[in-house]
């Protein structure tokens, strides 16, 4: 089952046990999909791992 799945890489990644790209891997997820479950949760992400997941599309806010 996909949830399990997804619940599995969300604890891992929260518990910084699995990278965001093998979490996502993990959760049958793209990386970009995979950060926004991850911010729908409440779970930290950081800046360098949100830009690469996303491809540089959001710029950091901090200026």
């Amino acid at each position: 089952m996909a949830t399990k799945g997804l619940a599995t890489a969300l604890t891992l990644y929260g518990a910084r046990t699995l990278t965001l790209p093998q979490a996502a891997a993990q959760a049958g997820l793209s990386e970009a999909e995979f950060v926004d479950q991850l911010e729908r949760r409440g779970i930290e992400v950081t800046d360098s791992e949100r830009a690469a997941a996303l491809g540089g599309e959001q710029t950091a806010l901090s200026d």
